[in-house]
């Protein structure tokens, strides 16, 4: 209609998984919830149940969308990174690649990380 500009949506992930593919759930836990600035945090992701092929996948961890590092999950199916975050409360998300048989996942829990002091 002429009377009407166009317009676009915003974009959204679909993940598509076999459906022979078992569902995963990934926890994510951390060393520290209220760490200072610049001290160093292992973000772990542990994935169940544990994908029974090698390799398993891998690991993502966000602060918000910025991808803080990838992992490939050990014999045991965790992944984990160390790093400092950045200034600020942090939105740590872990997200799960998925392997043959075994579909993709996100953490049903979000950590938020509130640095208690800058030094």
């Amino acid at each position: 209609n002429a009377a009407f500009a166009s317009s676009t949506s915003k974009a959204i992930t679909v993940q598509v998984n076999s459906a022979n593919a078992t569902a995963t759930v990934t926890a994510l836990t951390s060393s520290n919830l209220a760490p200072t600035y610049g001290q160093s945090v292992a973000l772990t992701a542990t994935i169940t149940p544990a994908p029974s092929i090698t390799p398993p996948g891998t690991v993502s961890f966000y602060a918000g969308t910025t991808l803080l590092g990838t992992e490939a999950l050990n014999a045991h199916r965790v992944g984990t990174v160390s790093l400092s975050l950045p200034l600020g409360p942090n939105a740590i998300t872990a997200v799960y690649s998925g392997s043959a048989g075994f579909a993709a996942s996100r953490p049903t829990l979000r950590r938020r990380f509130a640095h208690s002091t800058c030094h």
